[in-house]
């Protein structure tokens, strides 16, 4: 597949019906490999890293440095729905918390401050969308970026993916 672009026309910009053409669908995307975990295209500022933080250690007095390994994390979530990481789920330097995992599916529903995102894993590409409440889509009918509509574009382009074998 040539990824020239299919982020931009999956998870971007998009055609409803009901609301004509509209942009700024998502936050930030990207399409994930799922071997070695490459980026295959994203929005400019989305990367996967590594890094250290600190957190509160259990006895709520003193703080740890963790290792953040955010490809490791978008793995457990999306096989098990859940990470062992002590900084918790960390994607694109963003905190996060799982609000659903579907085994089946192999998917991922997840809420941040403003906002959330969805993560799918397909046969060979893992696809990440996040939304931001605070942000405007643009198009004729322009209204703020929200689950529901994130969610659905994550889908419909991991289908596509899906259908392609990838």
């Amino acid at each position: 597949m040539q990824w020239d672009k299919e982020i931009y026309n999956n998870l971007i910009i998009c055609y409803t019906p009901a609301r004509g053409l509209i942009t700024n669908c998502v936050e930030q995307a990207a399409a994930i490999s799922c071997q070695h975990y490459r980026i295959l295209e994203s929005t400019p500022n989305f990367r996967l890293e590594n890094y250290q933080v600190d957190v509160q250690k259990e006895d709520g007095d003193s703080k740890e440095r963790v290792d953040v390994n955010e490809a490791q994390i978008l793995d457990e979530i999306l096989s098990t729905g859940k990470t062992d990481c002590k900084a918790g789920i960390m994607i694109n330097r963003e905190k996060y918390k799982i609000i659903s995992y579907d085994a089946y599916f192999k998917t991922a529903y997840l809420s941040k401050s403003n906002g959330g995102a969805c993560a799918i894993k397909t046969n060979q590409t893992i696809v990440f969308a996040s939304w931001n409440k605070d942000l405007v889509t643009g198009g004729v009918r322009s209204f703020h970026q929200n689950a529901s509509f994130c969610n659905e574009r994550c889908r419909k382009f991991a289908q596509s993916l899906v259908a392609v074998g990838l």
